[in-house]
């Protein structure tokens, strides 16, 4: 990178674009009627049952979409007539136009900072998928290539990437590191290598080529914004000290290998390890959040210690790692799962209907297999959904952190933390960093186990702030004015609820049962609670 583009100043940029990043965007919403709807569980129904063992498959004949097509031709039919009925209604009354939704900050706005997009486009990536934000944090994988194999981390880098008369620079979203645009983008040899990962639930080892396709495919299907980001866009940069100059910004994602000898980890004495607050890392994004959990070693350390002392809270976390988690049988957890059928059923009906327009003709010779695919594919999501079968429960705590960032952009915020002044009853203005932890609590018969969702250790003692707390903080659009402690959380829980029917699960409380290892099954009851807290800046 050219040291004319300062790396403390890349932050303060100022960025002149030439359309707004957050300009509304009309596109065509489609709404499948329940007649579609209907057809189309039945039709994922019956695959589903051809799919169980006890359904009577033969063993030899592989369940694909070209072989499973022909006992399902009847409610194929029937979804192809709903479909069809459903677009002529549509010429008939009109089709829906909607909108999407806009970043308020950037609405009708050309000038932005570099360090308040940075945050904003991260959360696009976070957001697009549980595995993207698995890989932005670093997961233990498998990496063959022409030089051979080797065990490490494999990370997900997204970035911004500035294209300038005085430098070619890439800020890595993530970790806020800059470097030369050079630098940062990895060889085409690289990309090529094949990657294997348990924590991804690859079936078998695939190019980080494609991976990266699919990911970038599925945030640009998940925010709009990103998707003309990821073009490089004509801008006009002003860094502090300099004039401005015409250049374009780009979003843009690659992979990092980080290589870990065994010799190395061996000989690191595991009394120097040890989860660190959130506190002590200046957490602006929720990668600064989830960077502990993401270090598989690291945690698994704090767990095997927290486990054999008492917690802050004055309680014993009785979960070895390895322990397997489930959600028991009840009325919240069916009622989800009709939930999580519809919304699949949604977008693949979405998907289908974009796809093909206005005509369902059961000649087209695309038209069916497509169609038994993606009911192939429903039918395959919803009998893996992680609340139907049986988790380790680090990959429940994951899987959960993920659900609650993802459903807005100030939430990620506050669970990475952001500056504020706060005015709690009977006491004076302290100034420093709140932030939303999601308490996760197990209870059995033998045991309370609780934890916080982005640190992975129990909740620190005497920092949770009260409920009549006054909060305000001009970095989210939340707390901009005075705000109680009691409006946020409300505010929160009906982001969340709305976003993510799993977590409001959790959040009412669930049974549950744990087994950890060498253990029998226990029964018990998981609730997740929301809470602010403070860390008051140094005096």
């Amino acid at each position: 990178m050219d040291r004319n583009f300062q790396v403390a100043k890349i932050g303060k940029t100022i960025l002149k674009l030439a359309e707004a990043i957050g300009e509304k965007i009309s596109a065509p919403q489609e709404q499948a009627s329940e007649r579609v709807l209907k057809a189309m569980q039945q039709l994922v129904e019956i695959i589903a049952e051809l799919r169980d063992p006890a359904g009577g498959w033969p063993s030899d004949i592989p369940q694909t979409p070209e072989n499973i097509t022909p006992y399902v031709l009847e409610e194929v039919s029937e979804v192809l007539d709903a479909l069809n009925k459903d677009a002529e209604n549509k010429l008939a009354t009109g089709r829906a136009i909607g909108e999407n939704p806009v970043p308020k900050e950037l609405e009708n706005s050309e000038f932005v900072l570099v360090e308040d997009l940075i945050p904003r486009v991260l959360w696009y990536a976070v957001r697009s998928s549980y595995h993207a934000m698995r890989l932005i944090s670093g997961v233990p994988a498998q990496l063959f290539s022409e030089q051979g194999s080797s065990s490490g981390t494999i990370r997900l880098v997204a970035g911004l990437a500035g294209f300038f008369p005085d430098g070619r620079w890439f800020i890595d979203l993530a970790t806020r590191e800059v470097s030369s645009y050079k630098e940062a983008i990895a060889p085409k040899s690289f990309r090529s290598a094949l990657i294997e990962s348990r924590e991804l639930s690859l079936k078998k080892p695939v190019k980080l080529e494609t991976l990266a396709a699919k990911l970038r495919q599925q945030i640009q299907k998940t925010n709009p914004e990103a998707a003309r980001l990821m073009e490089a866009r004509t801008a006009l940069c002003l860094q502090p000290g300099r004039l401005w100059q015409k250049g374009s910004i780009q979003f843009a994602i690659d992979f990092d290998f980080f290589a870990e000898p065994i010799a190395e980890i061996e000989a690191e004495p595991i009394a120097e390890i040890a989860a660190e607050p959130i506190a002590e890392i200046a957490a602006e994004t929720i990668a600064e959040s989830i960077a502990e959990i993401a270090a598989e070693s690291i945690a698994e350390i704090a767990a095997e210690i927290e486990a054999t002392s008492e917690i802050s809270s004055g309680r014993k976390t009785a979960l070895p790692i390895g322990t397997v988690f489930r959600v028991e049988p009840s009325v919240a957890l069916d009622r989800y799962c009709q939930e999580n059928l519809r919304q699949q059923l949604a977008t693949a009906v979405s998907q289908i209907q974009e796809n093909f327009g206005k005509s369902f003709s059961p000649d087209s010779p695309e038209l069916i297999p497509q169609l038994v695919a993606m009911a192939t594919d429903v039918a395959v999501r919803v009998e893996k959904s992680w609340l139907n079968r049986e988790n380790l429960m680090d990959e429940a705590i994951h899987r959960l952190l993920w659900l609650v960032v993802r459903s807005s952009y100030d939430l990620m915020q506050l669970v990475a933390g952001v500056k504020a002044r706060v005015l709690q009853p009977e006491r004076e203005w302290v100034e420093g960093t709140v932030r939303l932890l999601a308490i996760f609590e197990a209870k059995t018969a033998n045991m309370v186990w609780e934890l916080d969702l982005s640190t992975g250790v129990a909740p620190e003692v005497g920092t949770i702030l009260d409920r009549e707390a006054m909060v305000r903080s001009p970095e989210i659009e939340l707390c901009q004015q005075l705000v109680s402690v009691e409006n946020i959380l409300a505010d929160s829980i009906a982001r969340i609820r709305e976003t993510s029917p799993a977590v409001e699960l959790f959040l009412n409380g669930t049974g549950v049962a744990l087994l950890a290892p060498g253990q029998s099954w226990q029964s018990g009851f998981a609730q997740l609670n929301l809470v602010l807290e403070i860390i008051p800046d140094p005096v």
